[in-house]
C-alpha cells in the first residue's frame, strides 16, 4: 500500500487531487456502515491515508462546501456510533474549515502577488483546470470578508478573471 506522501509524487498533483476528491465524494456520499475500513480496502490503501485524503480534499477545495457538510455529519455519526460524543468530529472539522479559508486566500494572494505569472503557472501549481481554479477565485471573491480578500485584491482578481481565465475556458 502505497503512502499519501508516495501517492502524491507518483500521480502528480492534477490526477492526485482528482483522486483525493473522488474519494472524499464517495465518503460523503456513502451510507453510515460505508466507514475508513471499507474505504481503505476499496482502494488500496492505509487507513490513515484514508483519514489525510479526506482532510486533503477538503482543505484544498477539493470538494464541495455541501460534500463538507455530508462527511462532517457521518464522521459525528459514526464517532458517536463509538460511544462518544461527536464533538471531537465537529472540532476536527472546524480546523479543517479554518484551513480551508487560509488556503483560498493563500491561493487568491498568490494570484495576485504574482500577476507575472501566467494562469498555466497557477494551474500547474495547484492541480487544477482553469473552471475549477476560478471557482476558487470566485468562492473568495463572495466571501471576500470571511477570506479576508481586500478591495484590492479583489480588483486584480477580478481583472485577471476575465482577461485570461475566461478566454483559457473558451478554449477548453
Amino acid at each position: 500500500m502505497a503512502g499519501f506522501k508516495q501517492m502524491q509524487k507518483q500521480m502528480g498533483i492534477s490526477k492526485f487531487n482528482k483522486y483525493c476528491a473522488t474519494i472524499a465524494s464517495d465518503y460523503g456520499r456513502s451510507e453510515t456502515q460505508y466507514a475508513g475500513t471499507h474505504f481503505s480496502e476499496t482502494y488500496g490503501i492505509s487507513k490513515d491515508c484514508f483519514y489525510k485524503v479526506l482532510d486533503y480534499a477538503v482543505v484544498h477545495y477539493l470538494v464541495t462546501d455541501w460534500v463538507v457538510n455530508l462527511m462532517e455529519a457521518k464522521a459525528q455519526r459514526n464517532t458517536e456510533s463509538h460511544g462518544s460524543t461527536g464533538l471531537s468530529s465537529l472540532k476536527h472539522y472546524q480546523e479543517l474549515r479554518e484551513k480551508r479559508r487560509q488556503f483560498v486566500y493563500d491561493l487568491s494572494r498568490d494570484f495576485v502577488k504574482n500577476e507575472d505569472k501566467p494562469l498555466s503557472y497557477f494551474l500547474e501549481k495547484y492541480g487544477r483546470e482553469a473552471k475549477g481554479f476560478r471557482a476558487i477565485l470566485e468562492k473568495g471573491l463572495d466571501g471576500a470578508e470571511y477570506y479576508g480578500i481586500t478591495p484590492e485584491m479583489a480588483s486584480t482578481i477580478q481583472y485577471r478573471i476575465f482577461f485570461e481565465i475566461v478566454p483559457a475556458l473558451s478554449d477548453e
